[in-house]
């Protein structure tokens, strides 16, 4: 059997790291959740992951961070920013930081489905942007 894709999805509602979970379970991942960002950068540290989906917004820091962390620790996985705000700061701040995706809130789960599987197929590092008209590359 081959061996499980490595995912962690960071975001301080539950809900929404359930949902995420329902998505990636399907998709052959295994997923590990985090609802603070100290607890996905102790996590990050561990071990290495495939996709890791963060919130920008948590409570003790910035998802920012949290993806500046992820990416020195996992040079090839793939980083997804998780957002409500739609502005062009935050989104370059976010591709900085070393994302592949910037995903607008509110999710659309086919979108997600999708994004994901652009990222596997992906033989360098992309820059997705996912809003709800869809998946686009970002120039």
């Amino acid at each position: 059997t081959p061996k499980k894709k490595q995912a962690l999805v960071v975001d301080d509602d539950a809900g929404t790291r359930n949902l995420f979970r329902l998505v990636l379970g399907p998709m052959g991942y295994r997923v590990v959740m985090a609802a603070t960002g100290h607890e996905a950068l102790d996590i990050i540290a561990e071990q290495p992951f495939d996709l890791i989906i963060t919130d920008l917004h948590l409570p003790d820091m910035t998802g920012l961070s949290v993806a500046l962390q992820a990416r020195d620790a996992n040079p090839r996985g793939h980083i997804v920013m998780a957002t409500i705000d739609d502005d062009a700061d935050t989104m370059s701040s976010a591709f900085l930081a070393g994302c592949n995706v910037y995903l607008i809130k509110p999710y659309n789960l086919d979108h997600v489905i999708a994004l994901v599987h652009r990222l596997e197929l992906a033989e360098e590092p992309v820059r997705l942007l996912s809003d709800r008209l869809g998946v686009h590359d970002f120039h």
